[in-house]
């Protein structure tokens, strides 16, 4: 197979039609932010340039689609030609908006998140010298318009450069909580545990807790808090027992000036004016 440059012509409308979103990205997830990303060749031959034999990936996917493994299925052409036919769609109906606005809608369903997450520590009782670090993501507003109650969980992806990291919400009793708000300046609103069941028709708000590991692996996050982050919250509807997923991006949210964080893994500190919040 020789390798030949892309006419600049396809090459163009293929970046054009995806608006440089990718391709597998949004199938997935319906993620419909700007990429860093490739031209694809779908039957993987670098010669045949036709446009219908290509598609916009990010970085990612696009190893991915490339690569041979036995422990994954991989995708099909068909398989992401469909994805493709619909992203353009999507794209021709201006749904991929201005990049970074932090609210998206799937069916009736919408998740409202105009804050960042803020860096907190504590100390918690019966674990004297301790220090725990979470991460508290604010203003959170969930809205059902639907004629249906809905079941909501929620699965945090915390988007750092190429690296995608899972994250679980984390609860603690409710006057703890209170007391950890008040300690940190931040002002009172509940704590949304999940699963959180919403009645037809209404709408709730609050903060979410979510535990930051100090070893940085596996379902935690450590070091630098990235800029920008999504969110992956999963629906199901209680009467009908459908399912869908809204993903909801934060751009800029940056960690209080009062802890000291590293490019690698660490605890957050207390700064000069602050303590950590000591429960006990």
């Amino acid at each position: 197979m020789n390798r030949k440059r892309i006419p600049t012509e396809i090459e163009t409308a293929v970046l054009a039609r995806s608006a440089r979103r990718c391709t597998l990205c949004f199938i997935l997830s319906r993620d419909l932010s700007e990429k860093r990303g490739q031209i694809a060749h779908l039957d993987q031959d670098p010669s045949n340039s036709a446009e219908d034999n290509l598609a916009f990936m990010c970085l990612d996917h696009h190893s991915l689609y490339d690569s041979t493994t036995s422990q994954h299925k991989n995708y099909t052409i068909a398989e992401v030609k469909a994805a493709r036919e619909k992203l353009h769609k999507a794209i021709s109906q201006k749904e991929h908006g201005a990049v970074g606005i932090p609210s998206d809608t799937a069916a009736d369903w919408e998740v409202r998140y105009p804050g960042g997450l803020v860096d907190v520590s504590m100390v918690r009782a019966g674990q004297p010298g301790t220090l725990q670090r979470f991460a508290i993501g604010e203003d959170f507003t969930f809205i059902d318009r639907s004629p249906q109650p809905i079941s909501l969980t929620a699965l945090f992806l915390i988007a750092y450069g190429s690296i995608h990291l899972a994250v679980d919400p984390y609860s603690v009793e409710l006057a703890e909580w209170l007391r950890l708000l008040a300690a940190f300046g931040i002002r009172q609103k509940p704590q949304l545990l999940f699963p959180l069941n919403l009645p037809e028709r209404s709408s709730m708000e609050g903060h979410i807790l979510i535990l930051i590991r100090t070893d940085g692996q596996g379902r935690g996050v450590g070091g630098d808090l990235p800029e920008k982050r999504q969110y992956l919250f999963e629906f199901e509807e209680l009467v009908t027992r459908k399912k869908s997923t809204v993903v909801v991006s934060a751009i800029g949210a940056p960690e209080r000036d009062n802890h000291q964080c590293y490019s690698g893994t660490d605890l957050a500190r207390p700064g000069p004016n602050q303590q950590p919040f000591n429960v006990g």
